[in-house]
């Protein structure tokens, strides 16, 4: 995910990290909002472990996440306007027990894909989508991960599995999730892993189910 090297930056509101080369803008969200994070997951955060200069303590929501926002901050929109990969978020992921985001994902979704509408864009989640729902449709330049581990229930994985909305499927590679894996492998196309990423591989991991394998700090 982080080909090339990157850099944190953002003080106040957004707080974001692009690569060394300027195509991929990763934004975070609050440490320790995740209310979907296992026991693992707390105590091996990236946020906690690998700490940094900035406060990754992000002020925005996704209300006021919009394009005059990131207009307005003016390293910000250079680093947005030079990106070609946008990812929502690094740290955490969108939904799961109780969305405390406050607004369906599917309109999250389609909001920041408009935003980023010359992007890819790529969004972790932990609960299923529906775009029908609200009559919309998942946007062409969405790129959906569905973040499993030893918590996820076993129709959430097999809708994971067999949706067409899912690009790929996330887990981290640690002991707790081998059987989980060992599952997911088999009925995956392909695999790609981010100690080995070569050109941002979770983007384009080709036709069909994708598996993406998460080391301890990716």
């Amino acid at each position: 995910m982080c080909h090339g090297g990157y850099v944190y930056k953002g003080k106040k509101g957004p707080v974001w990290k692009i690569t060394d080369d300027g195509r991929h803008i990763i934004f975070y969200g609050r440490y320790g909002v995740c209310e979907t994070a296992t026991s693992w997951c707390r105590e091996h955060c990236y946020l906690k472990t690998k700490p940094t200069k900035v406060k990754i303590d992000p002020e925005y929501t996704f209300i006021n996440f919009t394009a005059e926002n990131i207009s307005a901050n003016e390293e910000l929109s250079v680093d947005v306007g030079g990106a070609k990969y946008v990812t929502m978020f690094s740290s955490g992921t969108l939904g799961g027990i109780g969305n405390f985001y406050n607004c369906d994902l599917e309109e999250i979704i389609h909001k920041v894909c408009k935003i980023f509408y010359d992007k890819r864009v790529m969004f972790f989640v932990r609960q299923r989508l529906d775009f029908v729902k609200l009559r919309l449709k998942k946007p062409a330049n969405a790129v959906i991960v569905l973040s499993l581990d030893t918590r996820s229930e076993m129709n959430l994985i097999n809708w994971g599995i067999d949706s067409d909305l899912v690009n790929a499927i996330s887990i981290v590679e640690h002991v707790d999730n081998a059987r989980l894996l060992t599952m997911v492998k088999a009925v995956t196309t392909n695999t790609a892993t981010c100690d080995q990423c070569d050109d941002y591989d979770c983007f384009n991991i080709g036709k069909g189910k994708g598996l993406i394998i998460c080391g301890f700090q990716c």
